[in-house]
């Protein structure tokens, strides 16, 4: 075993050994030790190649992020220091969609492979409160994360998550909306027919609760 190791595998004195064994007619086991040899030495140096490609992987990638970085630093940054008039950091909402409409930071998206409508739906997540701002770092991060050529990291996911959440609670929220409108314009025409026909209030409520599911929605709406 340490044989195969040393000579084998680290090529101590491999001339040496192999020498011995044709000296000593040893056909067989020169045979094994050879192809030994010949699968350790393919083995390590499929190791060092893998090794060296992930590290040239490793590199390109930093460097067109470095890229991507200083493209967005030098076009988007004098940009957005423009339209913050008031010297402040912070950029609001028609600040934000002013820069995203210029021509060469569309053509600059665009460069950077960067979904411009996923980034106007996400803008609208993070301006969701009235007066809500973002530093000129928090909108240059957001653009650079959005860069459709970059490998996507747990953070990615989790920002996913994030936006699936409130893009699902964006749309309830309208759905529910829209029904108490619904509910209201379809009590509000009962009551008007009740009330031409002379019926009383008792009579009025005892008509919308024979209706089972109508009662039910509008027992949920006064709640809600």
């Amino acid at each position: 075993m340490l044989t195969l190791v040393l000579h084998g595998i680290f090529l101590d004195d491999l001339g040496e050994v192999i020498r011995s064994l044709l000296d000593g007619s040893h056909s067989i086991p020169l045979v094994f030790f050879s192809l030994f040899v010949f699968i350790s030495a393919a083995m390590v140096m499929n190791m060092l190649i893998g090794i060296l490609c992930e590290t040239v992987r490793q590199l390109t990638s930093a460097e067109k992020e470095n890229a991507a970085r200083a493209q967005v630093r030098n076009k988007l940054l004098s940009l957005l220091k423009v339209y913050d008039g008031d010297g402040s950091g912070d950029i609001t909402k028609d600040q934000l969609l002013g820069v995203i409409t210029d021509p060469d930071v569309a053509a600059l998206l665009q460069e950077l492979q960067v979904d411009i409508p996923h980034l106007l739906q996400w803008q609208d997540m993070l301006y969701e409160g009235d007066g809500q701002v973002l530093s000129i770092s928090q909108v240059m991060n957001m653009i650079l994360d959005h860069r459709g050529d970059r490998s996507s990291t747990m953070q990615d996911v989790v920002n996913g998550h994030t936006f699936t959440r409130w893009a699902i609670g964006q749309q309830l929220d309208s759905q529910t909306a829209s029904l108490k409108e619904y509910m209201e314009e379809l009590l509000g025409n009962a009551a008007w027919r009740a009330h031409s026909t002379g019926q009383s209030r008792q009579v009025q409520l005892e008509a919308a609760a024979s209706n089972k599911l109508l009662y039910s929605l509008s027992s949920w709406m006064q709640k809600s």
